[in-house]
């Protein structure tokens, strides 16, 4: 990075780069930082004051009954599952056909 670089204005945010994207050199710009020393202790008492503590809130989660019915909310499995119903009435309906045949033949043989 070259020396010349200005510190973010105020019109240009800390939070608004996206991190993964920037250099190592230019986000310890950014950050007004150090490599070998790091933020200060009042740099860090300043961004614990603004963004907070780095902790995750830890939530209930879902019940397996949630997770069960969230699974037929996917596209593809309610295609399938229609699809094995219109299977399913396709061979119900041959196989009563089939069932009429076979007593059509066995009334006939009986008589």
């Amino acid at each position: 990075m070259s020396a010349n670089l200005s510190h973010p204005q105020v019109d240009q945010p800390v939070e608004n780069h996206a991190w993964h994207t920037i250099e190592a050199q230019k986000t310890l710009w950014l950050l007004k930082s150090d490599r070998t020393h790091g933020l200060t202790q009042e740099q860090i008492d300043q961004n614990l004051q603004h963004y907070g503590t780095n902790e995750l809130v830890e939530t209930s989660g879902r019940s397996p009954l949630e997770i069960f019915w969230d699974q037929f909310k996917n596209i593809m499995l309610l295609m399938l599952i229609a699809v094995a119903i219109i299977s399913m009435v396709l061979d119900v309906r041959e196989s009563l056909v089939k069932g009429r045949m076979a007593l059509r033949k066995a009334l006939m043989y009986a008589e």
